[in-house]
């Protein structure tokens, strides 16, 4: 079995610092395959949830965690106004990232608000991308509402009480298993107790209209210009679901795209192996193609 070796670093940015995990092999090949860069959901949910994918793309892949700023390991900011937190400052800080790490050639994943990066990235930087996937997230924050208020509103059509909202729409389109996995609890936790990330960029009105920063966001009109191997992934039940990602699969020219039977917004964790069967090769593919 592959020894595996973990290291922890920071990186200076706008005053403060972003905190990063990288999870590798203890002697990597010269010719191994090609890091997994992972941009975590939220926005301000932290790296931690994602974890358990070390176990999942392969044991001589090293992966590399951070937790965006404002949040996790990485300086809070709680002086900066929320106008400040915008979802260009995510990708400069992502880019910078990448600068810091040295990285020439990687895939790139994102998950639910980290998919929505990981699009603003392979638009940005597309030459060092191996492989994108884009993982239970959205095209625009149009989309995004299109899919979650239908689903807001069953629950609510059913009578259920204000203080079990949350989780009862979380067990259904978060993750459909008992108990939540304790990363994903520590992720979830960290929204709520340090709020000011989500409230900033996700905040909406009454009528379920985007007033935050994200307001107006979107890569459907950018979307052929996108040339990265692309993988688009969702689970069944997931949060976010076809409607919020089809012009990926309607404009991207290579991509694939796959549904988790069964799932929601964490497949991962409720269908591992699959999640294993889908993912690995797609990245192997296009180790091979690096």
């Amino acid at each position: 079995m592959t020894q595996r070796v973990d290291t922890t670093g920071t990186m200076p940015f706008r005053g403060g610092t972003t905190w990063y995990r990288i999870s590798g092999p203890a002697e990597p090949a010269p010719a191994g395959p090609a890091p997994l860069v992972l941009a975590h959901g939220g926005p301000g949910g932290g790296h931690q949830y994602l974890l358990p994918l070390i176990d999942l793309v392969g044991a001589d892949r090293t992966l590399v965690f951070y937790d965006q700023t404002g949040c996790g390991n990485s300086s809070a900011h709680p002086d900066w106004p929320d106008e400040a937190f915008t979802p260009a400052l995510f990708l400069e800080e992502l880019a910078a990232l990448v600068e810091h790490l040295g990285l020439r050639r990687f895939h790139l994943l994102g998950h639910s608000w980290g998919g929505m990066l990981a699009a603003d990235y392979a638009l940005h930087d597309p030459a060092r991308l191996a492989s994108l996937t884009l993982y239970s997230t959205a095209a625009s924050t149009e989309l995004m509402m299109a899919s979650l208020l239908p689903l807001y509103a069953a629950v609510t059509a059913e009578g259920v009480a204000p203080e079990e909202f949350t989780d009862v729409f979380n067990a259904r389109h978060i993750c459909r298993i008992t108990p939540l996995p304790e990363g994903l609890v520590r992720s979830l936790a960290m929204i709520t107790e340090h709020p000011q990330v989500n409230r900033a960029m996700n905040t909406s009105d009454e009528n379920g209209e985007i007033v935050g920063t994200m307001r107006g966001w979107t890569t459907v009109d950018r979307l052929p210009r996108l040339s990265v191997p692309t993988l688009v992934m969702h689970g069944e039940f997931d949060e976010l679901g076809a409607i919020a990602h089809q012009p990926f699969l309607d404009s991207i020219p290579d991509v694939r795209g796959h549904v988790f039977a069964g799932a929601s917004h964490t497949s991962y964790a409720e269908t591992p192996d699959e999640f294993r069967e889908v993912l690995g090769p797609f990245l192997a593919v296009h180790d091979a193609e690096a």
